[in-house]
């Protein structure tokens, strides 16, 4: 303050605006807002959402609860709204009254501009809406100041439901609202959506339009602003899923091609139930991924996004489906049911597929017939808002509750063939080691058995942790939203980890211990030189972590030995 009064010729006033004084204080450096005074005795105000220059303040020091003292500057918050971030202007808010769009004396014509009219004598502070919401204070507060000085950002709502548009009007905690409705033959029309206005962002005035006299709300267009943010993430997530199906073409094409072992000889693993199951698995992730990415890359008309929309939703469910029958087969080879392939194949084929195009059927079945339907019918409402879902709700009972009902499935089916296999493991301990007929009648050493309870552990353990960060992920962008912040770009990791789904799929499936062997094998045959510098570097591992005097070495020999019994055991 010393220095601002050595250099300025200070003038001992308040700003005001519209005859009343403003109370807006801006500390310095709060919330990423700095400002200064300038050599034309203006005050410039910066943030991460822009600058403004202002004549109309004043500057003072200010005394904090800590004792420490600081210069701040005192503006019409109406002047500096459209810079400050989200979090300061919410809390500035919180203590302004509803602001009127046009001085004392004036209204709203057909073009939303203020025109003088004498014989409209009305307050809006009296009108039966604003009794009900106890408004008791209508300050003038000029047109909202939007991100552009552009009369076409604002748009208009009637306050008050008076018919079956769109309109404006106070929620349940007094904060003004949009309201958007659709039309319903049952209850006249239900509100699609609501969505809530800062009080910054909008006035309210009476108009004159087309004859009748209605109250106006002018509303910043900014709901729409939050799928402009993050563009990049169009062209990140199919990219990621472009190389997600990639993976899924190559174990397609693993699972077509690689022999395993069956009993005493080797067969194509396409040939074998486990193989149909895989393949019948990673199709449907390959078919949901390329559904999503002409989602995201072409804009569709509302008859496309259902039918896309209704094919995605069925081949998503399908490939979870298809991993719970996954997990089933582990738990049938383990109990050793005698069941014809072909059957228990038909058996799985139903319940993915099948299950998968019920849920798919009702969705799509409610959704055309909505306008129908009363108003409190949770519908995906494919096409409106977004392709996919645009009901939130819809989206939690129809897509991520299936989700989660399969996973649960998937856990329990695992954990009670561990418990059949222990249960086996423990009877061959206990009885005669001679029976060797019963040790082979247990089916525990058999490779589909070991290779499936193997391969469903890792698949749902990647489909669960997939799900929670796709859950994660949509929980944030629903319910909390997304800004520009930097810490808003870190939900990019959960979305890469979800889009990169089919990698892991790939590693689960085609990277098994024994085709590394087997790729290991072609590499020493053609690499030769690349194969001993691995072996090297093995051998140099396997010297460093061996005991040094010989009660460790025993002991280590102890343990191999304990833990290859173990293995042994287990098998």
């Amino acid at each position: 303050m010393t220095r601002l009064t050595e250099t300025h010729f200070p003038q001992i006033s308040w700003p005001e605006l519209e005859g009343k004084n403003c109370s807006t204080m801006l500390k310095t450096g709060e919330e990423s807002t700095h400002w200064m005074v300038g050599e034309d005795n203006s005050l410039s105000v910066s943030s991460t959402y822009g600058d403004q220059t202002d004549y109309y303040y004043c500057v003072e020091d200010y005394r904090e609860m800590t004792g420490t003292t600081e210069s701040v500057a005192i503006l019409c918050l109406r002047d500096v709204a459209h810079i400050l971030p989200p979090r300061l202007l919410d809390r500035f808010s919180k203590g302004l009254h509803v602001g009127k769009c046009c001085p004392k004396g004036e209204y709203l014509s057909d073009s939303l501009s203020c025109v003088s009219n004498n014989t409209l004598d009305l307050h809006i502070v009296k009108a039966e809406e604003f009794v009900a919401a106890n408004v008791t204070e209508i300050e003038v507060a000029g047109r909202p100041v939007c991100n552009s000085n552009n009369v076409s950002v604002l748009h208009y709502f009637p306050f008050g439901q008076l018919s079956d548009s769109d309109y404006a009007g106070f929620d349940e905690d007094q904060t003004m609202s949009i309201f958007y409705v659709e039309e319903n033959t049952l209850e006249n029309s239900c509100i699609r959506e609501k969505v809530q206005v800062r009080k910054t962002e909008y006035c309210i005035d009476y108009a004159d339009v087309y004859n009748n006299t209605d109250i106006l709300v002018l509303v910043c267009n900014n709901f729409e602003s939050k799928f402009l943010k993050h563009q990049e993430k169009f062209v990140v997530i199919p990219v990621l899923l472009g190389f997600s199906c990639a993976a899924l073409l190559a174990t397609v094409l693993f699972l077509v091609t690689v022999r395993v072992r069956r009993e005493l000889y080797t067969v194509r693993k396409i040939n074998t139930l486990a193989g149909r199951i895989l393949l019948a698995y990673v199709m449907s992730y390959f078919l949901a991924f390329q559904i999503l990415i002409i989602e995201l890359s072409v804009v569709h008309d509302e008859g496309t996004c259902t039918v896309l929309s209704g094919a995605l939703l069925f081949s998503t469910l399908a490939a979870f489906l298809w991993n719970t029958s996954i997990s089933m087969e582990s738990l049938v080879l383990t109990i050793g049911i005698r069941m014809n392939e072909h059957l228990r194949f038909l058996c799985y084929c139903l319940w993915a597929w099948g299950v998968a195009g019920v849920i798919t059927a009702v969705a799509l079945t409610l959704d055309y017939y909505r306008p129908n339907l009363p108003c409190s019918v949770i519908t995906p409402r494919f096409g409106q808002k977004e392709c996919f879902f645009s009901d939130a709700k819809a989206q939690l009972l129809y897509l991520y509750l299936p989700m989660c009902i399969s996973l649960c499935a998937n856990i329990v089916l695992l954990a009670a063939s561990k418990l059949v296999r222990r249960a086996k493991l423990r009877r061959l301990q206990q009885g005669p080691k001679s029976d060797k007929a019963e040790r082979q009648s247990s089916g525990l050493r058999k490779y589909e058995n070991r290779s499936m309870f193997s391969d469903s552990l890792k698949l749902v353990f990647w489909a669960g942790l997939t799900w929670i960060s796709e859950v994660a992920s949509f929980v944030y962008d629903s319910y909390v939203g997304v800004s520009e912040e930097w810490y808003s770009y870190l939900l990019y990791i959960p979305t890469a980890l979800n889009t990169l789904r089919g990698v892991g799929i790939f590693c689960v499936i085609v990277l098994t211990l024994e085709q590394r062997k087997r790729m290991y094998r072609k590499v020493a045959r053609l690499c030769p030189r690349v194969a001993s510098l691995c072996k090297e570097s093995q051998q140099d591992s396997r010297t460093n972590t061996m005991p040094s005097d010989k009660h460790a070495a025993s002991q280590y020999k102890t343990s191999s030995t304990d833990e290859t019994e173990v293995t042994v055991t287990r098998l």
